[in-house]
């Protein structure tokens, strides 16, 4: 996957969280991109790095993902998506941000910036 790649930010921003001790669980489609970023992540301190691999532009596999991450961590506090499609439909429905936040919140347990 292009979405790993440090050229595209993804694996520069998963250094950066692992540099700050951070617990990562990490996801894309190569699953041996995955790995070397992983062990580069523990060199740089990362307490943790879980590895779930995902083809993104499979949309009906989007749920079993997310309970497969959750299974791993049941709370996420920092959700970075770098992969080239999402759907915004659910968000684009509520008539305020609050509203979309909150639904954000309760769906995926993240915090919302």
């Amino acid at each position: 996957s292009s979405g790993i790649n440090a050229e595209y930010g993804g694996e520069v921003t998963a250094y950066k969280y692992a540099g700050a001790g951070a617990k990562l669980v990490l996801s894309a489609r190569s699953l041996d991109k995955l790995q070397t970023v992983k062990n580069n992540a523990l060199e740089h301190g990362a307490k943790s790095v879980d590895i779930v691999t995902q083809d993104f532009s499979k949309i009906e596999e989007i749920e079993e993902y997310r309970e497969r991450v959750l299974a791993i961590h049941p709370t996420v506090d920092v959700l970075l998506l770098n992969h080239a499609a999402i759907s915004i439909a659910p968000w684009l429905s509520f008539p305020s941000r609050k509203q979309a936040s909150e639904y954000t919140l309760r769906t995926y347990n993240i915090n919302v910036l």
